[in-house]
């Protein structure tokens, strides 16, 4: 499957009027897509940062229906003050143990390493990060997405609440740590945002 995210970064006092626009306008039209399979939207109040994430069966079915996608983006770079960056992931690991909700809070590792040590990176997640991600409370799930060309990777962990992805800042500190050291990679960011919306997140079994 792919990933595409769409961040949009904001002035943080304007954040509450682009949600309604989200909800009424564009989460509906990327859910009617023939192509997608699941819309999520997570927020970042304080640093204004909105994302975007639509998941597509193939890059086919993605690329077809870009048309609406690229005025969507158009839409959103309309208001003055906001520019939104546009990636593309493979779904390379795609784990859930409790249903995603409005208000629970995800975190997310960007990653950098060397393309030709992709194959290292995903066997660590699989060996190493995974299974000790899996051990924190109050865990809805975890992803790792990959742009193999690039050498670039993001390793996400949702949580039922901000209380619960709060408790467990410490220990994934420690896992983050001992998986890059691992995987021969480096973490460059990572932020903490909550899901504003999921009602489009259902349709290939997702919660």
């Amino acid at each position: 499957m792919i990933l595409r995210t769409s961040t949009i970064a904001c002035d943080p006092r304007r954040l509450a009027e682009r949600l309604p626009w989200l909800r009424v306008s564009v989460v509906p039209q990327l859910a009617a897509l023939p192509g997608n399979v699941g819309v999520l939207v997570l927020v970042g109040e304080q640093a204004g940062r909105v994302v975007v994430a639509s998941l597509w069966g193939t890059p086919t079915r993605m690329a077809a229906d870009e048309p609406v996608l690229d005025a969507l983006r158009e839409q959103a770079c309309a208001v003055p003050g906001t520019t939104v960056t546009t990636e593309s992931w493979e779904v390379v690991e795609r784990h859930r143990r409790r249903p995603l909700a409005v208000g629970a809070t995800d975190r997310s590792t960007r990653i950098e390493f060397p393309p030709a040590d992709v194959d290292l990176l995903v066997e660590t997640f699989r060996s190493t990060t995974l299974p000790a991600t899996d051990l924190l409370p109050m865990l809805c799930g975890t992803t790792l997405l990959v742009d193999r060309s690039r050498g670039v990777a993001v390793w996400s962990a949702t949580f039922t609440s901000h209380s619960a992805m709060t408790r467990s800042r410490r220990a994934a500190a420690e896992i983050r740590q001992m998986s890059m050291e691992k995987a021969r990679a480096r973490p460059v960011e990572v932020t903490e945002l909550t899901v504003a919306i999921a009602e489009a997140a259902t349709r290939d079994g997702r919660g």
